[in-house]
This record gives C-alpha cells, structure tokens and sequence, in this order.
C-alpha cells in the first residue's frame, strides 16, 4: 500500500468558492432568494462591499435559513472581488435558530395546550359533572355535558328541553366586562353606544350595540348603571379584546378632555347564569341575602348584595329566551357558588348548560350573536336598528 501522505498534505484543502468555467450568472449562491455569483460582483462594483450592505444589496443570506446554506460562499467571493480574505470581510448578523434544531423539537410543543393557550373558566366542576371542553376564541368552554350513554345531540336536546321546562345553569364568566366611573362615564359612553345611555335610570340595564366608524357592528353586550358616574359594560366574549382596546383608543386619543377611568375586570368576576321557568324558585332556594322578587328585580334591572360574606351583583336579563338571572361574584367564590346552585336546584330538575344548546335556544328566540349573525359588511340597519337611531338625536360611531 501507498504511505500516508504527510500531514502538510492532509491540510491542504483547495476551496473552490465558485465552480471553473461557468459564467457566474449561472452559478446560484443562495438557492433560497436566487443570488447569483454574478449579482455579488454587481453589489462589489457598486461599492458595496460591506457584508451587510452586499446582504441587503443581493438579498443573500436573508431567507428562512438565515444564510446557514449560502454566507460561507458568498463572504469568499465578495472577497475575491475585492482583494480581501474572507476572514478580512467578515460575517454578517444571524438570527436564530442559528444552531441546528430538530425537526421534533419544533413541532413537538405544537400539541394541545403549547399549541393554544386557552383561558379557563373559573369553576372547577364542568369535566366532572360530564362536560366535553371546547375552545370559544380564547376560552375552554362546556360544549355540552354527558350523561351516563348519551350521545351528543342526546345531550344538547336534554339540556334545551331543561331550559324550557325547569332551570338550566351556566358558566358565562367569559364574558368582557369593563367597569367605566367618572363624571363623563354617561357622555362617553353614549357615543360608544348606539342607543341612548345618558338616558338610563341607576339600577337599571340596557342592552347595547356598537358599531365602528363605517357602522358596521363591532360588538354587542348590556350596560348597568351602578350609579350616576358608575357603569358596568359588558361584551361578548370573543370581543372582549378588540373592545378594550377600542374604548382606551377613543379615551386616550379622541376625545382625552373626558374625565374617566376603564378598567376591565373580566377575569375578577365569576358570572354564572340560572336560567328557566324555575330559575326563580332555585334562587328562592340559594344563600343570597337580595331580593328577588319579580316586583323587586324585573327584567332589564339588577340589584346587588352578598354570597357568603362576598360581593353579589345579580342582573336580572335573558341569554335564552326564558327568565334569566346572572350572579357575579369574585373568581375565588366561583365554585361555592356553583355547587350552591345546583344544590338549590336539585329538587327544580336543575342542569348544566352547554355552549351548543344556549346557541340553540338563542337560535330560537331570534337572539343576534355578532361574529355568526352579522360580518364585516352588516351594520346596525341590516339587523333593524333603525328605530333606536331615529330616537337617539346625540352623535355616535358609526351613525354618519
């Protein structure tokens, strides 16, 4: 056998930077963005001979694998274009992932809960009393709740049947909530609103819509006037997000001489609703120190008292179709309060609600849901609010 070559010899690695005897316009340097050895000596004949400038000139290195596949060439050749070694002309910036990494390791957190991080509803009980958990927007959310070997739509037409016939109970605690105080709470709001909110009487509630500029429906919801600079907003729950910031927007940059505070209080307040024929007579049954009568609390009011030493606001509305009571009550009370209801209403035939037949009900009632009723073209005459606009002579967003 031949002798080994010398270790001179075993070092002495001739680099071939570009391929000899083909025209450098031909000759690709990054495969990802097109770059050419032709286009390098563009950029050096152009003075670009910084290796950031020459990036930025040819675009070299500045695809998906931040030049992992094509710098090493590209320095060399500038180089050979310009006189310089390639350690003389340097290396440009590498963002990350500049390491290699796994395949795996990337999508293997793309699973369940790394994929989405939901929000989760305050009460404990819903997977243990049968519920099937699915995500509304940002939340997990009972779908329906399973008993013993019913199928689904077993399930969603027993929970109806509850709500027409009994009591149904519901964890809407998703829902946005935004306290707004202030002495121009009621002015502020009545341009939010379409309908009139200067107008509503202190214990009172209001369902309302409001709109964006164009008069397109951005979200829906009640307000409760606690007092005459003191209201409490409500949204859905997937628009819980866009009306925050749409609020501070119009506060902090609009109309800033208007003399109030927002704060959203969503996740400080449990809201579980109770809602049937006997919704009232499961109340009668609950440890709550108000009034619930139907002369004492009707409907589109609310009253406020105590849960076991805590804060109650009960509003008296309808997310049905039926009677309606809504109790909140600071997050931590949420379960006590849960377990307190359907105790109360055991003997009233009492039964957890799932998204999909409140949808159902609401269905039935004719209830707008915005985001599945209306779009970005529906506005406040396509779901007949031209009365309440021809009440209301104060501007508002949207009327123009």
């Amino acid at each position: 056998p031949a002798a080994a070559p010398a270790a001179a010899e075993q070092t002495a690695v001739m680099p071939f930077w570009q391929t000899p005897g083909i025209a450098p316009a031909r000759q690709w340097v990054d495969f990802l963005h097109d770059v050419t050895a032709a286009d390098i000596a563009v950029a050096a004949r152009e003075n670009f001979i910084s290796v950031e400038h020459v990036k930025r000139y040819t675009t070299v290195g500045m695809s998906i694998d931040q030049g992992k596949t094509s710098n090493v060439n590209a320095l060399a050749i500038l180089g050979q274009a310009t006189g310089r070694q390639p350690q003389q002309v340097g290396t440009t910036r590498f963002r990350p992932p500049y390491q290699p990494v796994a395949i795996g390791a990337l999508a293997g957190s793309d699973c369940g809960e790394f994929a989405q991080r939901y929000r989760h509803l305050p009460v404990s009980a819903h997977v243990a009393g049968g519920a099937v958990m699915e995500a509304h927007g940002d939340w997990l959310r009972p779908a329906y709740y399973l008993q013993g070997e019913e199928t689904e739509q077993q399930a969603i037409a027993r929970e109806v049947r509850a709500a027409r016939q009994a009591a149904v109970l519901f964890d809407a605690s998703s829902l946005g909530k935004f306290e707004v105080r202030g002495p121009d709470a009621a002015e502020f709001l009545n341009r939010i609103y379409v309908n009139n909110i200067k107008s509503l009487p202190v214990g009172r509630v209001r369902y309302g819509l409001m709109l964006k500029e164009n008069g397109v429906i951005l979200d829906d919801g009640v307000v409760a006037r606690f007092a005459d600079n003191y209201f409490l907003v409500t949204t859905s729950s997937a628009g819980a997000l866009a009306v925050a910031k749409w609020l501070e927007e119009w506060h902090q940059c609009e109309w800033p001489q208007l003399d109030l505070v927002i704060a959203p209080v969503t996740a400080q307040w449990a809201t579980l609703t109770v809602s049937g024929p006997r919704a009232r007579a499961v109340l009668q049954r609950c440890p709550i120190d108000v009034d619930i009568s139907a002369a004492a609390l009707p409907h589109l009011s609310f009253t406020q008292g105590h849960f076991g030493g805590a804060p109650l606001r009960l509003f008296r509305v309808s997310f049905t179709g039926e009677s309606s009571f809504e109790l909140n009550v600071p997050a931590a009370y949420a379960d006590a309060l849960w377990q307190q209801l359907m105790l109360a209403g055991d003997s009233e035939g009492i039964t957890p609600l799932g998204m999909e037949a409140l949808n159902r009900l609401r269905i039935e009632k004719g209830f707008l849901e915005v985001g599945v009723d209306t779009d970005n073209d529906t506005t406040a005459l396509d779901v007949g609010w031209a009365g309440a606009i021809d009440k209301k002579s104060a501007d508002f967003l949207g009327r123009r």
